[in-house]
């Protein structure tokens, strides 16, 4: 049975790790996984055992009896091509479903990720508070601001359509790429109450029994340890 032979190597609160849970879930493989978890503070990621199948000493590492692909949006990929009549389908086969999927799929990526968390997250994370560039952090945020701005803009479309996912009526692959960046930005300080349709988009999808079974463990045991840290 597919599934069975399945193997990650994940790590909890990695946005990418968790994009790959989702899926699994998703697709009714989550429980049949040989889930491994690696702990950074410990740099088990650069194990042999990791090393081995990922050079890099990265993950999310996945093992799929036998084939080994690296890099979460080629599991994605490679899990929504082979097993796409599994559990949920989260690519339409019709082409323009298809195109508005991969298009918010891929901006997800490339914009939001780097214009909210890699341009002001990852920064402050990286930077003491008092060594931190303000100039350059204000103009920071008014870029992360922009395009959080942006995706408000999206959701109100999809929400002035009595609608609730990010493409049309049904929850999609661009849910999954989209929505880890969301909540590891409301865990980040993100106030999530100043975009009411991004607030409402979180909280309702925060419901959705993938998202919920694949939850990073170490976020709900502290929950409230990042808070603040990076206000948008």
């Amino acid at each position: 049975m597919s599934g069975e032979k399945m193997k990650l190597y994940w790590f909890s609160g990695s946005t990418p790790c968790w994009r790959v849970q989702i899926v699994l879930e998703e697709k009714g493989f989550y429980d049949k996984v040989d889930l491994r978890h690696v702990d950074f503070y410990k740099q088990e990621q650069k194990s042999a055992e990791v090393t081995k199948l990922n050079p890099r000493g990265q993950v999310p590492t996945f093992v799929d009896d036998g084939i080994n692909i690296n890099e979460s949006h080629a599991i994605c990929d490679y899990l929504e091509t082979c097993y796409g009549d599994y559990g949920k389908k989260l690519i339409p086969s019709e082409k323009e479903g298809m195109s508005r999927v991969l298009q918010r799929m891929h901006e997800a990526h490339n914009n939001f990720q780097h214009a909210v968390i890699e341009n002001i997250i990852y920064y402050c994370l990286q930077i003491k508070q008092e060594n931190r560039d303000q100039e350059l952090l204000e103009t920071k945020y008014e870029i992360a601001r922009k395009e959080i701005q942006r995706w408000e803009d999206y959701l109100m479309e999809v929400h002035e359509d009595g609608q609730t996912y990010l493409v049309g009526e049904d929850f999609s692959m661009a849910d999954i790429y989209l929505y880890p960046h969301v909540a590891f930005c409301v865990r980040f300080g993100l106030d999530i109450s100043k975009y009411p349709e991004l607030a409402k988009y979180y909280n309702t999808l925060a419901q959705r029994h993938s998202i919920q079974k694949t939850w990073p463990p170490t976020w709900k045991s502290s929950e409230d340890i990042y808070r603040f840290l990076v206000p948008l």
